[in-house]
């Protein structure tokens, strides 16, 4: 402090001074242990650079996008993609969970193509276990749209019982609501003759899953505060 206020008399403004210390001279031993040590930085930086290229390469195959549409955080180690359409959401689903498990160390998200979700087929005797991986599916896909929370609307055949319709719904939502989704059950839309003579019975059998705004976690009520035991 005296040499900066001597210093800022001497030229009649203030100034303020900072020491820095270089090292100069060092011995053989000192540069060879700064410079090893620049090597293997430039190693490390080279390995996360191959790393992040190599993660961006095989999410963007498995997700049918370019590279340039792979999003990578190299400090949070996350990898994501939005699909394009042309894939089943199963095939989407699994293709994520096998890339994950490839890539330690790496959060890996494919999200589902943008747009309506495919209709859900329904078998005609009910849900079974065989449908498991196209409701996980349809779970999957909400979540990817960043949502919990569904519409289902049950598509009716032509002759067919209200109520019929009305149970393939009620189906429907409770096995989405089992995997943690919120649902709505809106009335059988109506038949549609043109799909059942076209695609046939099995596909116009079918549910409508709409994404719905994320609805917000019930507030957990507040415990009644116990009351003494009256003795006597």
């Amino acid at each position: 402090p005296d040499l900066e206020r001597r210093v800022s008399a001497t030229l009649g403004v203030p100034v303020r001074l900072q020491l820095s210390q270089i090292l100069v001279n060092q011995g053989g031993g000192q540069r060879a242990a700064l410079e090893r040590a620049q090597a293997t930085a430039a190693t490390t930086a080279q390995d996360e650079r191959l790393a992040r290229a190599d993660m961006a390469a095989r999410l963007a195959l498995v997700a049918n996008v370019p590279v340039e549409a792979v999003t990578v955080d190299p400090v949070s180690r996350i990898a994501s993609a939005r699909a394009e359409p042309g894939r089943s959401l199963v095939d989407m689903m699994q293709s994520e969970a096998r890339l994950r498990e490839d890539s330690p160390g790496w959060t890996v998200r494919i999200l589902p193509p943008a747009g309506p979700l495919p209709d859900l087929p329904v078998p005609a005797d009910g849900l079974t276990e065989a449908d498991a991986p196209a409701l996980d599916a349809m779970a999957w896909a909400l979540t990817g749209h960043g949502t919990n929370s569904a519409r289902v609307t049950p598509r009716r055949l032509t002759r067919e019982p209200l109520a019929r319709a009305i149970a393939r719904g009620q189906a429907v939502a409770a096995a989405l609501e089992s995997r943690g989704i919120l649902v709505e059950i809106a009335p059988p839309s109506a038949a549609d003759a043109g799909l059942e003579r076209d695609s046939g019975l099995d596909a116009a059998r079918s549910v409508r899953i709409e994404a719905l705004a994320p609805a917000a976690p019930a507030p957990v009520p507040e415990q009644a505060a116990e009351r003494p035991v009256a003795a006597g």
